[in-house]
């Protein structure tokens, strides 16, 4: 990867954060060697960070509609 030349660069790249990620985990361990499970670790605890997960399904689960219509009531559910 090369240089970044000035911040817009960097806002353009939707991709961006996945690639510093990556980075990240190629110098933090030999990714030649690298089983699946061991991946999928690293992947899930980046991107599917359990403590928000279960936060998400404690809000999901706990959510009441009351006299709120359907489009008001899942708004906040929706960020």
């Amino acid at each position: 990867m090369g240089r970044v030349q000035d911040e817009t660069e960097v806002i353009a790249e939707p991709n961006f954060a996945k690639r510093i990620w990556w980075e990240e985990i190629e110098l933090s361990m030999d990714v030649n060697q690298m089983t699946w499970q061991e991946f999928l670790q690293e992947f899930n605890e980046q991107y599917f960070n359990t403590s928000v997960t279960k936060e998400h399904y404690d809000e999901f689960n706990n959510f009441h509609q009351g006299k709120l219509s359907m489009t008001e009531a899942a708004k906040p559910l929706g960020r």
